[in-house]
């Protein structure tokens, strides 16, 4: 008992020390974590409803229960892939198990996510969506799920790009096309059915399908629960197994 408490402070001093470090010398502190979204927002909105006007009534809403999640998913993954890089000093110096440090990051990402969670409310609020009782059981179980989603991608990358670095590089462009490859901007069933099958194996897809159901359509997305968790342990499985397999030499390499 003694020793899993060590292990619950030690997370909790990387993710305060993580946080500290991510708004040092900023002004607006956590303010600038719903800039991101909300800007994106407002500029395809501008798109969506000026420029190429939708019949999608509030696409205010619709955009923001997408892009509010994906700001985590953006966050994590990007972050993940450099954290024992980032870290380099940390890991030879001091000995504890390095997947602290992915999931100290994935946590923090998520704390971020959930304080931003009022905020989408109170704007969902006005444009006529109202809270309701359902978000108490679905809020946890997503966040669950896509923290370990997310866990897992960064445990993989992360211990990939310890030895090619060129996996950093190579993630921004991914992650440019998964953006567009997760019904963020666009509904699901607008995908032409000979590429259904992008989304369908895309791990994010059941991430942005279960928020929008819950804020939007008030209801918990058992359905997506279900995928998000599959996804979980696939992503969980595999991420693992690669820092298993890897991280005995991450001292050597830094």
């Amino acid at each position: 008992m003694f020793a899993r408490n060590r292990q619950l402070d030690l997370i909790y001093v990387l993710a305060r020390t993580q946080l500290k470090a991510r708004y040092k010398n900023a002004a607006l502190g956590y303010l600038w974590s719903l800039a991101h979204p909300l800007a994106f927002a407002a500029v395809f909105y501008f798109v969506f409803q000026v420029i190429m006007p939708s019949s999608r009534m509030n696409m205010a809403a619709f955009l923001m229960t997408g892009l509010f999640p994906w700001q985590w998913v953006g966050n994590s993954v990007n972050q993940g892939t450099m954290v024992f890089i980032d870290n380099g000093a940390l890991i030879r110096k001091v000995a504890f198990p390095r997947y602290f440090l992915p999931l100290s990051m994935v946590l923090q990402d998520g704390w971020h996510f959930l304080l931003s969670l009022p905020v989408l409310l109170a704007i969902l609020w006005v444009s006529g969506i109202a809270p309701h009782p359902g978000l108490l059981i679905g809020v946890p179980l997503l966040m669950l799920n896509q923290a370990g989603i997310l866990l897992g991608i960064a445990l993989a990358l992360g211990s990939l790009n310890m030895f090619l670095r060129d996996i950093q590089h190579l993630v921004a462009i991914v992650m440019m096309a998964a953006f567009y490859g997760t019904p963020i901007i666009y509904e699901a069933q607008q995908v032409p059915a000979a590429y259904r099958w992008i989304p369908a194996v895309n791990p994010f897809t059941s991430i942005i399908g279960g928020w929008r159901s819950l804020l939007l359509d008030g209801v918990v997305p058992w359905s997506e629960i279900a995928s998000g968790a599959g996804m979980a342990v696939v992503c969980l499985a595999a991420g693992g197994l690669i820092y298993h397999s890897l991280s005995k030499r991450f001292a050597e390499l830094l």
